[in-house]
């Protein structure tokens, strides 16, 4: 028996209204994770998994404090990879995995819905687990580097085609992963075919165009010397500099 939550029901409702996008929840099988939805577009399958709690426990804790004492909630932190969000991304491809054989789907899918956090601040967060993303200063500007921390999309290139964000002003975002097998065709499927080009965040794409760098050799991660050298060779820069941008944001409850 498949028990549909309120989240779900809106998030269904949301995409096939903003793309005409018709998901099917999948049943529930006992003692097994199971992702939460699948769908068939231009004769491909489909499988979606549903995650949406990207705050910190601490975060969440200050916030309702602040709202039960009827204070503004105030948070600054620093843009990078959380472990909360690699913890959710674990468990969704580890859901959909459990699915996909059986479901002999062809292409597999987070939701990321962001509606209830602190808005700007998670997407970058979310776009630093999901690829890497950092920030980089150089002769040219601060330019913003894919692949620079380890990717929750390279972890998972044998199975996740790509991200769909669900932004807290309700807007919606296709993140195509570039490391997998299945790029070509899933860039060419009707499916990606529903979004805006503006909503596609394709890696290549915007390589391609300068808008990122990116750093796609087997350097450690860790070795932030080897990094640094490799862009200023890469890019040919005088120098290269990782720096963590840091966001502030604030709210207030509002009584209905």
């Amino acid at each position: 028996m498949t028990k549909i939550t309120p989240e779900e029901i809106f998030v269904v409702g949301l995409l096939n209204d903003s793309l005409g996008l018709e998901l099917k929840s999948l049943p529930t099988i006992p003692l097994q994770e199971t992702p939460d939805f699948s769908t068939i577009h231009g004769g491909k399958k489909f499988l979606l998994e549903l995650k949406s709690s990207f705050e910190s426990d601490l975060a969440i804790k200050a916030k309702k404090k602040a709202y039960d004492q009827d204070e503004i909630y105030i948070k600054e932190d620093l843009i990078q990879p959380s472990g909360k969000n690699s913890k959710n991304f674990h468990k969704a491809s580890k859901q959909l995995n459990n699915r996909k054989s059986s479901e002999a789907a062809d292409y597999c899918l987070y939701i990321i819905n962001l509606i209830k956090t602190d808005g700007g601040y998670q997407e970058h967060t979310v776009l630093a687990n999901l690829l890497g993303e950092a920030n980089i200063l150089t002769d040219e500007g601060p330019l913003s580097c894919l692949y620079y921390h380890e990717s929750e999309f390279f972890k998972q290139k044998d199975l996740v085609d790509a991200a769909i964000i669900i932004t807290k002003s309700h807007e919606i975002a296709l993140v195509i992963n570039d490391y997998s097998p299945r790029y070509e065709s899933f860039r060419n499927s009707s499916f990606a075919g529903l979004f805006d080009l503006a909503s596609i965040y394709d890696p290549i794409v915007m390589e391609e165009s300068r808008e990122v760098i990116s750093i796609r050799e087997g350097i450690s991660r860790k070795d932030t010397t080897a990094l640094k050298l490799h862009l200023q060779e890469k890019y040919k820069f005088t120098f290269a500099i990782q720096t963590d941008f840091h966001s502030m944001f604030a709210s207030f409850q509002v009584d209905r």
